[in-house]
């Protein structure tokens, strides 16, 4: 099932009120917390770090995953540079998460099969995703499309199954 990827909406919506003030630059700039049972703080990180994360979060924000969405408009007007000269640091395993290659790839596919359908598909343990009005009309909607389950089959008959062993 292929879209034309030229339709697919870019960007997210911004908002101009939530500025790089509301940032704690001493907290992670992915999860903006300091708790340290995800971890050390990874002080220091090189600008091509910081240009990594930033292509990230916008992607992900774009592909409408997880929290992505709130943490780009938090770093909306941010750039390398700016996140060097405030200091901006993050969690090891927030940056681990966010630049996972898999992850990116299933937020890609639920992405690209929400605009085909126009529905998202629910996420795993238990965090589950909205429906949404971003059918395409070259894309297929049918119910040959739901998926095959034990209670979309027909009932045993019993017996049928006594005669054929008789």
């Amino acid at each position: 099932m292929m879209c034309d990827k030229s339709q697919v909406p870019q960007g997210g919506s911004r908002r101009s009120s939530q500025s790089q003030e509301s940032i704690d630059w001493k907290q992670c700039i992915l999860c903006q917390s300091d708790d340290a049972k995800k971890g050390i703080l990874v002080q220091n990180p090189r600008i091509t770090s910081y240009e990594h994360v930033l292509e990230i979060v916008q992607e992900r924000a774009n592909l409408r995953d997880g929290d992505f969405v709130n943490v780009q408009r938090r770093l909306q007007n941010s750039t390398p540079q700016t996140l060097h000269a405030h200091g901006a640091v993050w969690h090891r395993s927030c940056y681990s998460n966010a630049t996972n290659k898999d992850q990116i790839q299933r937020a890609r596919d639920r992405y690209t099969h929400a605009i085909c359908t126009g529905e998202y598909t629910a996420k795993k343990r238990g965090q589950k995703r909205g429906s949404t009005e971003l059918a395409e009309p070259g894309c297929s909607t049918s119910d040959s499309s739901l998926p095959f389950t034990r209670s979309r089959t027909t009932p045993l008959d019993k017996q049928l199954k006594m005669e054929i062993q008789t």
